[in-house]
This record gives structure tokens, C-alpha cells and sequence, in this order.
């Protein structure tokens, strides 16, 4: 199952957007978002489109989490009644990167809770036992948790703690 799954008319509602919008910046989100549907590597949409893998999966996640509605129609005078369940699907996918190489260890879980960052420790220790590698964590609840940043020293896994956002830039 790829990042995003995108059902057929999803993505003719997305080409027919292509096809009609002449604002730039709307037309490179939707080609994003299409591309990522038929399964090509993130890397990939991003150099075409001239962007970053972070652009390019920031545009997928809100489009996940905002669908459009599906359109229907009803008599006049009848307001159709629309269903919204709240349950989008979403997921967290953990991830590491050998900048060598370009390996990549992948680990999708259904929240962020600590455990599932010590999971993704684990995952990298064994993928890259004799290596070393350096982990760049922000502030998450999940990245300071008691358990993470022990088990990060233990497996000898160096810690680069990114600043803290600043909204101003």
C-alpha cells in the first residue's frame, strides 16, 4: 500500500482540476498529489516539480485530511444530507536514510506514541549495525520520551537535536 490510494473518481476529479486550473502553484500540488496515487518515488515528483520531498509530502498529507466531498445532487427544496465520519486515514510513517547510499527503513504506524519511536530505533540499529548514524529529533513528546533518548545512547546513535520552530521565518 503506497503513501496515498486514490480511488478512480478521485483521480478524474484531480485531472480534470489539472486540466483547468491556471494557477501554477494549484496545478504542481494536484500533479503532486496524482503522481504520489499512481505509486512513483517521492524523490522523483519533487525534482520534476521542482520542490522538496517535504513540500511534496506536506501536499499529500493535507489533501488526505481534507478530501474534497463527493458531489450528489437532490430535489430543490431538499437539502441533501451529507455523512462525515471524522476518520480520515491517517498515519505516521518513521523513517531513516543512509545519505550514502540512499537505503531508506520505513516503519508506518497508526499514531506517534513512544513506543513506535523506539520501534523505529530498533529498525535502524539493525539495518545499520556497524554504521553510524546520527538521528536529527525535534521536540516531539515521542523523541524526548523517557525510554528514546536512553535507548538511542545505548545502541550508540548519536542525537543532533533540531532548534525549536520559530514561526517568524
Amino acid at each position: 500500500m503506497g503513501i496515498l490510494t486514490l480511488r478512480a473518481s478521485q483521480r478524474r476529479s484531480l485531472e480534470r482540476q489539472l486540466r483547468s486550473t491556471r494557477d501554477a502553484r494549484a496545478y504542481r500540488r494536484t500533479r503532486a498529489i496524482l503522481c504520489i496515487g499512481r505509486g512513483e518515488p517521492v524523490a522523483d515528483i519533487a525534482r520534476r516539480l521542482r520542490g522538496t520531498r517535504r513540500v511534496v509530502y506536506h501536499r499529500v498529507r493535507t489533501y488526505a485530511r481534507h478530501r474534497p466531498l463527493r458531489s450528489a445532487w437532490s430535489l430543490e427544496g431538499h437539502p441533501k444530507e451529507v455523512r462525515l465520519t471524522g476518520r480520515n486515514g491517517r498515519r505516521v510513517v518513521f523513517g531513516a536514510t543512509n545519505l550514502r547510499t540512499g537505503h531508506r527503513v520505513f516503519l508506518a504506524r497508526a499514531r506517534q506514541p513512544a513506543g513506535d519511536s523506539r520501534a523505529l530505533l530498533r529498525s535502524v540499529r539493525s539495518a545499520y549495525r556497524g554504521w553510524r548514524v546520527v538521528r536529527l529529533p525535534d521536540e516531539d513528546p515521542s523523541h524526548t520520551a523517557n525510554g528514546s533518548v536512553p535507548l538511542a545512547e545505548r545502541f550508540g546513535i548519536e542525537l543532533l537535536w533540531l532548534p525549536k520552530r520559530v514561526p517568524k521565518l
